[in-house]
């Protein structure tokens, strides 16, 4: 909004995440889990995932609106989709680079089927925010 000349009116509007929520954990083994996700607004999470066998790829759908697509994974490599700090690393090291993703994991109140083309073991973190 102009004020006058070459002075100007901005508004932004930033949208954050605090950490008072509950603090929740999901697990499982296999290729697709449905739970249920405590609280009242979306929440980041943090998916660890760790395949039993060396992948090309793994796909992983319903963390977020696009699926993510990791690729060239190790056997028992130790992958980290951190939703809250932004990152995505395999053993520590970063593979942003090798990653394909459009934005980080966030959970839905209410009924979530998370899905992956093919089996691992899976932990998902996460803050339940109640409003």
């Amino acid at each position: 909004e102009l004020v006058k000349r070459w002075l100007y009116s901005y508004k932004i509007t930033l949208s954050a995440y605090n950490k008072k929520g509950v603090s929740k954990t999901v697990a499982f083994s296999g290729k697709e889990k449905t739970f249920l996700m405590e609280g009242t607004t979306k929440s980041p999470a943090i998916v660890t995932i760790t395949p039993d066998i060396a992948l090309v790829s793994l796909t992983v759908k319903g963390i977020t609106d696009e699926a993510i697509t990791i690729k060239d994974i190790a056997r028992n490599a130790k992958i980290v989709i951190d939703g809250q700090n932004c990152t995505i690393t395999e053993n520590g090291q970063n593979i942003l680079d090798k990653t394909d993703l459009w934005e980080f994991p966030r959970l839905m109140p209410g009924k979530n089927i998370i899905k992956l083309d093919n089996s691992c073991s899976v932990k998902i973190d996460y803050r339940a925010f109640y409003r």
